[in-house]
């Protein structure tokens, strides 16, 4: 049998009947046993390793009640990993045989160990009534060998990575696609798939941390994992396309110069602040607002009149500004350094539109900036409220002339669809 090659260790369950168990040992021959004893039967055991001289290594666990379910399950979580552990083994070199016992310890043994990627044993043969017990009649066991459960269970795990991706939990959704990874069978390709997707995770998580270099890199090492699973599955297809999709977004990050990142940065701040508030996080989205309110006015005084907010020449800004917002002490050849609100009256003098509107709607945005200032995350001891980040963010907005549907986005691939 193919058991023979790969397991190492049986967790066998075994009642007063013992027959079952041994033609199971004897089909498998494995070094290590975890004999799941109900309560007396492990006084058996010494015939049972008799009759199997292959096994070097025993341990057992024996329950006080077979009939409780709750109770033998708590005693095999606690159990079985120490036994696994102990003898340095992997759970996918362990075979479960759930034949004897009660049928209660068997559901139990099931259910411990099914998120395990283990693979499971069952001897059937013609029964006999013995005592109102249905016993395999000797010499008619057969040991069925059953494939690993997580082959189906993979469905249900993907509705789970897909979940995860549709509320932003990145992290989640990479630990989803390496149970599946550890747990499925070689020949089941979304193995490989979601080795594929971990990458890909990460780089949602660092991309939402600003790490676009790392998020480039990890984008790209997705890409070339699951392209060969292309033609294979219709969600991986999808997935490819999102991902052709932002690789062409992250690439100025990754490689460009100043002005394409800072354009870049700006939509991505936005985009940024639009999932912190989606969460509820809106201190964290009013910050993200905030620095995009300064960055818009930096980037606009750059790409529309060669200036630099942080080092600019008094000699670029007009007669007016410079009689009125720099300093007396400042001698001919220093250079001034704009912070937000001067940059938008810059911006005014210089006829801009986005300076206007500025000045337009400079009172209801300083009373904002206020409340963010005087926010838990800035100054202040006050949550920014939902209305108040909902304010913030139409008027950050209207100002850069930003359509929310434009931003960019981590729109999830339902990768629980049929292939």
């Amino acid at each position: 049998m193919k058991g023979k090659n790969t397991t190492r260790m049986m967790i066998c369950s075994m009642g007063e009947v013992q027959e079952s168990t041994v033609q199971s040992l004897k089909a498998v021959e494995p070094e290590s046993v975890v004999f799941y004893c109900s309560h007396g039967a492990s006084e058996y055991l010494p015939g049972v390793i008799r009759e199997c001289p292959f096994i070097r290594h025993t341990a057992v666990v024996e329950t006080t009640d077979g009939e409780d379910i709750e109770a033998n399950l708590h005693l095999l979580y606690m159990e079985l990993p120490v036994h696994v552990d102990r003898r340095g083994l992997s759970w996918e070199n362990v075979l479960v045989d759930y034949t004897g016992g009660t049928k209660a310890m068997g559901a139990a043994l099931v259910l411990a160990t099914v998120d395990t990627g283990v693979q499971y044993a069952y001897v059937s043969g013609d029964k006999q009534n013995g005592g109102g017990k249905g016993i395999v009649v000797d010499g008619t066991e057969k040991v069925l060998r059953k494939s690993n459960p997580w082959n189906s269970i993979v469905l249900k795990q993907r509705r789970g990575i897909t979940n995860a991706w549709k509320f932003g939990h990145y992290g989640e959704a990479a630990r989803l696609c390496q149970e599946i990874k550890d747990n499925v069978s070689g020949e089941n390709y979304w193995k490989d798939i979601c080795g594929g997707l971990i990458p890909m995770f990460e780089a949602y998580e660092e991309w939402d941390r600003f790490r676009y270099k790392q998020a480039f890199k990890l984008m790209r090492q997705a890409r070339g994992m699951l392209h060969p699973f292309c033609f294979m599955s219709r969600p991986v297809k999808a997935v490819i396309v999102l991902m052709e999709n932002h690789i062409r977004l992250l690439e100025p990050m990754a490689v460009g110069n100043a002005e394409k990142k800072r354009g870049f940065l700006l939509q991505d701040l936005l985009a940024n602040a639009v999932r912190r508030g989606a969460e509820g996080r809106y201190d964290d989205a009013a910050a993200r607002l905030n620095r995009v309110l300064e960055l818009a006015a930096q980037h606009r005084l750059w790409e529309g009149y060669n200036i630099d907010s942080k080092k600019c020449d008094k000699k670029k800004v007009p007669e007016t500004f410079r009689q009125k917002y720099v300093q007396r002490d400042y001698s001919d050849d220093e250079l001034l350094q704009l912070g937000l609100h001067t940059s938008y009256i810059l911006l005014e003098e210089l006829g801009d539109e986005m300076g206007r509107k500025y000045g337009r709607r400079q009172e209801e945005i300083q009373q904002l900036l206020l409340l963010r200032n005087q926010s838990v995350l800035a100054h202040g001891l006050d949550p920014v409220t939902e209305n108040d980040y909902d304010r913030m963010l139409r008027l950050v907005l209207e100002l850069t002339q930003t359509k929310k549907t434009k931003l960019p986005i981590f729109s999830p691939v339902d990768l629980a669809t049929e292939l």
